[in-house]
């Protein structure tokens, strides 16, 4: 995975609900997470435990309007030094690869939130 190339593409300008508006915001996030998704897939793996711990969090935390906390848990999922655990633990219900994509979709489905 290239975490250089995903990192300079981290929607931040977007993220910034307060000038572009939660919708746009939103967007950015879904978008973002798409991508990290889309290059764990390119690489046939599924995401590990401190991805899922921190894009479930990115997940939750988007569907809850709190955007720049949601960038940064999706930037924290892309750090290449790791402990052997998250320091958090998964989320239940999300603990799956499968659980992750759908967690996804449930987020695209869902209205922005001021």
């Amino acid at each position: 995975m290239n975490y250089a190339a995903l990192r300079r593409s981290a929607p931040t300008a977007a993220v910034d609900a307060s000038s572009t508006g939660p919708r746009t915001a939103k967007e950015a996030l879904e978008s973002y997470i798409q991508r990290i998704l889309d290059e764990i897939d390119a690489e046939h793996r599924d995401p590990d435990e401190w991805e899922i711990a921190h894009l479930t969090r990115a997940i939750r935390y988007t569907l809850k309007g709190w955007y720049a906390a949601a960038l940064y848990m999706t930037e924290c999922s892309l750090d290449e030094v790791r402990p052997a655990k998250p320091w958090m633990s998964v989320p239940e219900g999300d603990e799956t690869p499968n659980g992750l994509h759908k967690a996804l979709d449930r987020l695209k489905s869902s209205p922005p939130v001021a």
